[in-house]
C-alpha cells in the first residue's frame, strides 16, 4: 500500500512540477511578447518621427522654391576680390562691419527660381498639406506669407481656405 500512496504523490507532483513549468513558461513568452510589442511602438515611433523630419525637410525645400529661392552660390573670386588691400583696406570696426556687408551681397549669389516653378512648388506643398496633417499647420502658417508674391497670390488664397476648412484627425 505504502508503494501505491508513493505512486500517487509522485503523479500528483511530476503534474504539479509539469503545470508549473508550462505556466512558468507561459508567463516567460509573455512577458517576453510585450517586450517586443512595446520594442515595435518604439520603433514605430521612432521611424514615424524619421518621416516627419524627411518630410519637413521636403516641405522646406519646396517652400524656398515656392519663395522664389532655389539656393546659393559663393564666390570665391568675388570674396577675394574684395578682400584684396587695394580694393578694400582694412582700418577700424566699421570697416570690418562694411566688409562683411559687402561680401554678405556681393559674393554670395542667390540662385532665383521662375514664378511658373515657384507656383509648382507652392501647389504641391498644399496639395502634400491636404494629406498630411503635420504638413497642412506649418502651410497654414506659411500661406498668409505668399498672399503677397507676385503670381501666388490667388494659389496662397484659395489654398489658404480650403486647408483651413480640413478638419484637424
Amino acid at each position: 500500500m505504502k508503494a501505491k500512496k508513493i505512486k500517487e504523490w509522485i503523479l500528483i507532483l511530476s503534474t504539479s512540477i509539469t503545470m508549473l513549468s508550462v505556466a512558468l513558461g507561459s508567463w516567460l513568452t509573455l512577458s517576453q511578447y510585450r517586450l517586443k510589442l512595446e520594442a515595435e511602438e518604439r520603433l514605430a515611433r521612432t521611424s514615424q518621427i524619421e518621416t516627419n523630419i524627411q518630410m519637413v525637410s521636403a516641405l522646406k525645400d519646396l517652400m524656398s522654391d515656392a519663395g522664389g529661392r532655389s539656393g546659393h552660390y559663393f564666390s570665391e573670386q568675388v570674396a577675394e576680390a574684395l578682400l584684396s588691400k587695394e580694393t578694400f583696406p582694412l582700418g577700424t570696426a566699421e570697416d570690418v562691419d562694411r566688409l562683411n556687408k559687402v561680401i554678405k551681397d556681393g559674393a554670395v549669389i542667390r540662385l532665383p527660381v521662375s514664378i511658373a516653378e515657384g507656383q509648382s512648388a507652392l501647389v504641391s506643398v498644399c496639395e502634400l498639406a491636404k494629406r498630411h496633417e503635420l504638413v497642412r499647420d506649418i502651410t497654414i502658417q506659411l500661406l498668409p506669407y505668399f498672399t503677397t508674391f507676385h503670381g501666388a497670390e490667388d494659389i496662397a488664397k484659395t489654398y489658404l481656405q480650403e486647408l483651413k476648412s480640413i478638419p484637424k484627425e
